[in-house]
Formats: C-alpha cells, sequence, structure tokens
C-alpha cells in the first residue's frame, strides 16, 4: 500500500469492512458439514467484539485493536486482499556511470530538473552523485536506467 491517495486508503479501509461482513455471514450461512462422500468446510467465526482499525497514512501501516481471536480474523482477511492484489516486484538494476568532463552534481541537478522525463508507470529512478571519481549512480527500473544513461551521455559529451 504505497499509495497516497486518501481516496485509495478510505476504499481500502471499506474492503476490510466488507470483507468482515462478507466472513461473518459465511460462518453463520456454511456450517461444516462431514459426512463420507462430502467435504468438510471450515467456517471462520464472526468476531466476538468490534475490532479497531487504524490507517497510519505517513507509514502505510494498520493498526488493529481488539481482542486476540478477533484481530486473527481480520488478520486473515487482510492476509487474502492481499494475495489477491499484490503484483510482483517491478525489476530494478543499478548503474554507475562515470562522468569525463562534467562534474556529478550539475549532472545529478540537470537529471532531477528531468524527473518528469525519467519516470514511467515502471516507477522512478534514483539519482545519486558521487565523487572522486565524478560519477553519477542510478538505480530503479531497467528502461529508465537506460534512458538517464543516454541523457548523461548527451551531457558529458
Amino acid at each position: 500500500m504505497h499509495d497516497s491517495n486518501p481516496s485509495f486508503r478510505l476504499g481500502f479501509a471499506f474492503t476490510i469492512f466488507l470483507t468482515l461482513i462478507w466472513l461473518s455471514s459465511q460462518a453463520v450461512a456454511q456450517p461444516a458439514i462431514s459426512g463420507p462422500n462430502e467435504i468438510t468446510q471450515q467456517s471462520t467465526p464472526p468476531p466476538q467484539q468490534i475490532v479497531k482499525v487504524i490507517v497510519n497514512r505517513k507509514t502505510n501501516q494498520i493498526t488493529l485493536i481488539g481482542n486476540p481471536a478477533d484481530i486473527a480474523i481480520v488478520k486473515r482477511a487482510i492476509n487474502s486482499i492481499n494475495r489477491v492484489n499484490r503484483r510482483p516486484p517491478a525489476p530494478v538494476v543499478s548503474k554507475k556511470v562515470v562522468l569525463h568532463r562534467q562534474l556529478a552534481e550539475n549532472v545529478a541537478t540537470a537529471l532531477r530538473n528531468a524527473q518528469p522525463f525519467l519516470t514511467s508507470r515502471a516507477g522512478k529512478i534514483t539519482i545519486t552523485a558521487l565523487h572522486a571519481p565524478e560519477a553519477i549512480f542510478l538505480s530503479g527500473p531497467p528502461a529508465l536506467v537506460e534512458r538517464a544513461k543516454e541523457f548523461i551521455a548527451t551531457l558529458d559529451h
């Protein structure tokens, strides 16, 4: 949950709330059945008390306050949501580009000013000026790092 959009967080909290309601109704509506030819379903008990959910937008954390058994139910609901929505991490590469004619601070400033050019859906690029030797350290998605290397080559020719 790295999105800083307040409506996204509200939607996430609402999704957790709806999931808890659904888990609660499923626990009552689907009792465990055991027979020789029937599949046994494990039902999740409904929360006995209210679990308070606190979302910290600054640290992207969720705090749960309540009965430990009820907190476990909420954690299972959150984990099931995370399994569905989890994307594999984007690949990240790191490159050191040695400068021959420019100072690292000047090139880093130019790169930071061109940041919209060096941003995509795949992520952002991290730019670090290095000294002795003058160089730029780039870290980010492979396509953006290559684009930044080409930009640095034009600045340093």
